[in-house]
């Protein structure tokens, strides 16, 4: 896996459920997700975490859509909805990630449960595929009930949250104070 993954989003192994979920529904490997896709989602859980929220994979891509980089490189880059712009990226470009680089090594005692079910199927792709897929709409109409209220709660939220505040905002000593400074901050731009 990318160093930056762990280094500058907070990103820990094991792999929660949302995390992987996301990149079963995608079809991807967690390297074939550009980084700045692995912030969306970082972001997306602490957004999620300070208004108790369960973040899922069907909330998730219903604010965020897939593009592919290019023809040769199949990474795949999340990018806000545009009629949804929950927040703004981490970064403009992400630069440098593919030099740091972490093999994982998986316990075959007590690790392969994090990795492999029962049946010893991957819980999401281990090596890169060649058919991510691709969303360009999550509708409302294929979320849950609880999906749905949760989108409500986010919808009242200022836009143009930056990512990158969101992913640092664990490491505060006062998260929900910064997060409600945020709140005002962003409305008070979006009204100007």
């Amino acid at each position: 896996m990318y160093e930056c993954l762990f280094r500058e989003l907070g990103v820990s192994l094991p792999l929660d459920d949302f995390q992987m979920g996301v990149l079963r529904v995608l079809n991807v490997a967690p390297t074939q997700l550009h980084p700045n896709g692995w912030a969306y989602m970082q972001a997306f859980r602490v957004l999620c975490k300070y208004h108790y929220i369960e973040p899922s994979v069907g909330l998730f891509l219903h604010y965020f859509c897939t593009r592919p980089s290019n023809k040769h490189m199949k990474w795949l880059s999340l990018i806000r909805h545009a009629d949804r712009p929950l927040m703004r990226p981490y970064t403009s470009s992400f630069k440098g990630f593919k030099g740091g680089f972490v093999k994982v090594m998986i316990d075959p005692v007590v690790g392969r449960n994090y990795f492999f079910d029962a049946e010893q199927k991957p819980l999401f792709p281990l090596y890169w595929t060649r058919q991510a897929r691709k969303y360009d709409e999550y509708p409302l109409e294929m979320l849950t009930e609880a999906e749905v209220s949760a989108s409500r709660i986010l919808n009242g939220l200022p836009r143009g949250i930056p990512a990158r505040f969101l992913v640092l905002l664990p490491k505060s000593p006062r998260p929900r104070f910064e997060l409600e400074g945020m709140f005002r901050i962003c409305s008070f731009l979006c009204s100007c």
